[in-house]
């Protein structure tokens, strides 16, 4: 029996499926960081002002950082300071 023959196109088809793959995990993982730490914000400050989700859905590199800073935020500007 012979192997069978990937032509050049099914190898991109696979290599572009794998890439967007990725991204897609990505785009989700971060959206749940952000989901998670709007609800924490919203526990330690209550009520939160408009845009906040957007501002975080936008800073998808900083979720963890604005994490760690909420731990010792007393106020919500201190969390998003040098932003």
């Amino acid at each position: 029996m012979h192997p069978p023959i990937i032509s050049a196109y099914d190898e991109l088809i696979a290599e572009g499926w794998v890439q967007g793959e990725a991204v897609g995990l990505a785009k989700g993982e971060a959206r749940g960081k952000a989901e998670l730490l709007l609800k924490q914000l919203k526990l330690k400050f209550g009520p939160l002002p408009r845009g906040t989700e957007a501002r975080l859905l936008l800073v998808p590199e900083r979720l963890d950082e604005l994490a760690e800073r909420l731990l010792s935020a007393q106020t919500l500007e201190e969390v998003f300071s040098e932003e």
